[in-house]
């Protein structure tokens, strides 16, 4: 066990009690020293993904696929990755390749949600593009206008309104 070993548990206990931010600043501190080692990469790509830092997220989940292509979902967490930071060329294959290849139901589901994600805000653009030389006028008063409806999804909006992949709380038993 490395010396690093009481970190990465308690890292993996956070991520476990929906603590990301607490296991991201555990964690990130050790990447000088810990960049490599497939568990720290692992549980520093779940904790900065479900924190909301995608970008970090896809390099420590790149060296987990790296070193070790079939650890723990470790296609899944990278397409979801990809998709978070806005890397739309790099998700959607990842997330197909997913669906087409992974053996656990849930992985595939949770891929199927990204793709279908992907395709609401795809299919958006295009409305907003055929619509662009339309004009509407209207008058009115909102009093809560920090409370408006929306009838589409925005990119940001979709990685929020989707959770990141839960198979890292079966599959994190032991680091």
């Amino acid at each position: 066990m490395p010396e690093d070993a009481p970190e990465l548990q308690q890292a993996q206990i956070l991520l476990q009690h929906d603590k990301a931010e607490a296991a991201y600043a555990l964690l990130a501190p050790l990447e000088p020293r810990l960049a490599g080692n497939v568990a720290y990469d692992y549980l520093l790509g779940a904790s900065a993904l479900n924190s909301g830092r995608a970008a970090p997220a896809v390099f420590a989940f790149e060296r987990v696929e790296a070193a070790d292509p079939h650890y723990r979902e470790i296609a899944l967490w990278l397409a979801v990755a990809y998709y978070r930071s806005g890397d739309i060329k790099r998700a959607k294959p990842a997330l197909e390749a997913v669906v087409a290849q992974s053996d656990n139901a849930e992985a595939r589901g949770t891929a199927q949600r990204y793709l279908d994600a992907l395709r609401q805000m795809q299919a958006g653009k295009r409305s907003r593009a055929a619509l662009l030389g339309r004009l509407d006028l209207g008058a009115g008063y909102d009093s809560n206008i920090t409370n408006s409806a929306q009838s589409s999804f925005t990119a940001p909006q979709l990685a929020a309104a989707l959770p990141a992949p839960s198979s890292n709380r079966g599959a994190m038993e032991t680091v």
